[in-house]
Parts: C-alpha cells; sequence; structure tokens
C-alpha cells in the first residue's frame, strides 16, 4: 500500500463550438453540395441543427429555388437557356460565399425565397 493519493485522468476537452456568428464545416459543406444535388438541400432542410440556423436555411432554400428555375425553365429554348445559364452563375456565387461562411442573397431569388427562410 502507498501513501500516494490516487490521480483522476484530466477531463476531455470540451467540444468545439463556432465562434459566434461563425458557420463550422458541416455547415458550409451541406450549402455547398445543397446547390449541387437538389436531395441535399432538401435534407439540409430536414436535419434538426441545420434547419433552425439561418446559415444553412438560407443557402437550403436558395438552392431548391435556383435548381428549380434552371430545371424548370431551362426547357424554353434560347430565352430559358439564357435565363438557366445565369442562375448557374449565381450559383456559382453562392457556392463560393458559402465556403467563405457567408450567406449570398441572391437577386430576385433571395426575394421569393424570405419567406421560407425567416419563418
Amino acid at each position: 500500500m502507498s501513501d500516494e493519493t490516487p490521480v483522476t485522468p484530466p477531463a476531455p476537452p470540451a467540444p468545439v463550438a463556432p465562434a459566434p456568428g461563425g458557420v463550422d464545416g458541416t455547415s458550409k459543406l451541406l450549402a455547398v453540395l445543397g446547390y449541387l444535388f437538389w436531395v441535399v438541400a432538401v435534407i439540409a432542410l430536414l436535419l434538426d441543427p441545420y434547419k433552425s440556423q439561418y446559415f444553412s436555411k438560407a443557402h437550403a432554400v436558395q438552392a431548391i429555388v435556383l435548381g428549380l428555375i434552371m430545371w424548370v425553365i431551362g426547357w424554353v429554348p434560347v430565352i430559358g437557356w439564357i435565363v438557366a445559364l445565369v442562375a448557374f452563375v449565381f450559383a456559382v456565387i453562392a457556392i463560393l460565399k458559402a465556403l467563405k461562411g457567408e450567406v449570398y442573397e441572391v437577386p430576385v431569388v433571395y426575394g421569393l425565397a424570405k419567406g421560407f427562410i425567416e419563418d
């Protein structure tokens, strides 16, 4: 028997939370993939921690609206193709902003999606 007191192991480190106003990597990934695949945007709107985050919700709803615009209007010859190309350019800009952790308000699309984002 020893006179030494038992040593307790140190507590595990606390999980690292994103900085106030910051965005975690999973939210960024969901936002980027949401613009590429509609299904991911829909899933992001259904997943519990992300459906209440403004960043994730804003990008997911805008991704769905942009995807619908590109798919539906893209079928119209010439003018639809131009609109779909412009929508694609805005999707690329939104992807780049999402990678930086910023919310990009896509012109016209944000106005259409605003009611779904801020509820």
